[in-house]
């Protein structure tokens, strides 16, 4: 049997500038009363955040070019975290009460929320009977992950369909395994990825779903050195963070399912990975010896600059990139070179990426075909025996830049062609 692959998909737009790689776009500036905060981006090109005034912290929605100061209710303020492609946003916001540590320091409490754009309301996701709590992470199933605490520790947790509930309480298998408080990920088939210590090792974990509502565990592979952290997976569990392998600093790895791979730097120890997206792209920020901190992009094997991306004009230094979706676009938080002040921008690729078949594989159970391009929206693949007639594979509503179609009929044609083409409404 012969096949071909074939790319159907919008225009792309041409590079009319010259050299830099992404354009620009401040979504808010600081001042000497204010000091705005980044926080995630979904696959639509949504930006969410904070803004830090004296007395007062509340969060920003960005949306169609447009940002928008969201007031939580009831004079309650909060910051924002992330959010999914329905718009809904988690965070920590501050509850009015106080609390007094063991070195009788007062101390704000947090707990965490859910904003739904559509009833524009804050649901409090609460605690296990301590004091705080904050969400960090949503994904488009409503799964909700954070840390909250108990009367004398702090647990990671996930929300499903109105249920929080501890990861730890989660586990059937026996176990010894000790959950880690940092970035937990509930992918769309609803496996759970983190990072957690078995037996003296830290490990990359995965937890499959049960019938029962329980989850089976099992190490996926272990992290060598010490101090561990993980910042942020994709949706392919593919990971990063930092670990310690020569005293005293850390390095900056890429966990890509088997193997961890070391980032580098900028020219000076301390790299820190805040964010990946689904196209095995790394952005945060790393020291670099001439200016402190300044954002990166890591791909491909390489630690780039991501202020030698932009136009040497553009007024600002980037200092920390702290998210990055599938269509390449990044938030940073920068400084204004002629002010001084910091601001959060988001740098949007010139060049968009292109819808095409980046990956085919012929099994004896079909063929397996791998979708990069499309963020943000809808896809079709289709196929066809004489490129008059398509009929349709299979279409995706996930909105993700890297998506996987098999065709489990390829065997039995004797040739077929196949494309990709975006859905637009």
């Amino acid at each position: 049997m012969i096949f071909a692959l074939l790319v159907w998909c919008t225009p792309l737009l041409i590079c009319q500038a010259a050299e830099a790689r992404y354009n620009v776009v401040k979504i808010i500036e600081g001042s000497g009363t204010t000091i705005p905060d980044a926080g995630g981006i979904n696959q639509k090109g949504e930006v969410v955040g904070s803004m830090h005034m004296f007395g007062d912290t509340r969060f920003w929605l960005w949306s169609n070019g447009v940002r928008n100061d969201v007031l939580l209710g009831n004079g309650l303020r909060g910051t924002a975290k992330a959010l999914n492609n329905h718009g809904q946003v988690v965070g920590a916001f501050l509850t009015g009460e106080d609390y007094r540590d063991d070195w009788v320091i007062t101390i704000p409490v947090y707990h965490a929320f859910v904003w739904n754009p559509g009833s524009r309301s804050l649901r409090d996701l609460g605690t296990f009977g301590g004091w705080n709590s904050a969400a960090t992470w949503i994904n488009d199933q409503g799964v909700i992950g954070g840390a909250a605490d108990v009367w004398d520790d702090r647990l990671p947790f996930i929300t499903q369909r109105g249920l929080k509930r501890s990861l730890q309480s989660l586990i059937s298998n026996p176990t010894g395994w000790n959950l880690a408080l940092e970035t937990h990920y509930v992918a769309a088939d609803g496996r759970i990825w983190g990072l957690g210590t078995f037996g003296s090792k830290d490990h990359i974990y995965e937890m499959t779903p049960e019938t029962n509502g329980m989850y089976r565990i099992r190490s996926r592979g272990v992290i060598e050195g010490i101090r561990a952290q993980v910042f942020a997976f994709n949706e392919y569990g593919q990971a990063v963070g930092i670990v310690t392998l020569n005293e005293p600093r850390g390095d900056a790895f890429f966990w890509d399912g088997t193997t961890t791979v070391l980032l580098g730097d900028l020219g000076h120890p301390g790299t820190y990975p805040y964010a990946i997206n689904n196209l095995s792209q790394v952005v945060g920020m790393s020291y670099n010896v001439a200016v402190s901190y300044n954002a990166f992009l890591w791909e491909n094997g390489s630690l780039l600059n991501l202020n030698d991306l932009i136009s040497p004009d553009s007024g600002v230094l980037l200092i920390q990139a702290a998210a990055v979706n599938d269509a390449g676009s990044i938030v940073c938080i920068y400084r204004d070179a002629a002010t001084g002040f910091y601001g959060v921008c988001l740098l949007a690729p010139v060049s968009p990426v292109p819808l095409e078949f980046s990956h085919h594989e012929l099994n004896p159970d079909g063929l397996h075909l791998e979708v990069h391009g499309g963020a943000g929206k809808s896809l079709v693949v289709e196929y066809t025996s004489d490129f008059v007639e398509w009929a349709t594979l299979a279409a995706s509503t996930n909105l993700i830049g890297r998506r996987n179609f098999t065709d489990l009929n390829t065997t039995n044609a004797m040739f077929r062609a196949y494309r990709a083409r975006l859905l637009v409404p």
